[in-house]
């Protein structure tokens, strides 16, 4: 029984987590996609902050 509550709050946290980081990345990407729109420069666009902190997320934040 105890392994199966403990599973549970673990299922949880991990959807919680999953959930804060698709707000953060889409937050991001708003920003990203906001600053560089007009941008005809590739490596500006992809040096921005809100870029970087993208790829920083790692790869469980990619849609």
């Amino acid at each position: 029984m105890q392994e199966t509550t403990t599973t549970r709050h673990r299922q949880a946290d991990d959807r919680e987590r999953s959930q804060d980081l698709a707000a953060r990345f889409h937050e991001l990407a708003e920003q990203w996609e906001h600053d560089t729109f007009l941008l005809s420069n590739t490596g500006q666009a992809l040096a921005h902050p809100a870029h970087v902190a993208i790829v920083g997320l790692g790869i469980p934040s990619y849609p």
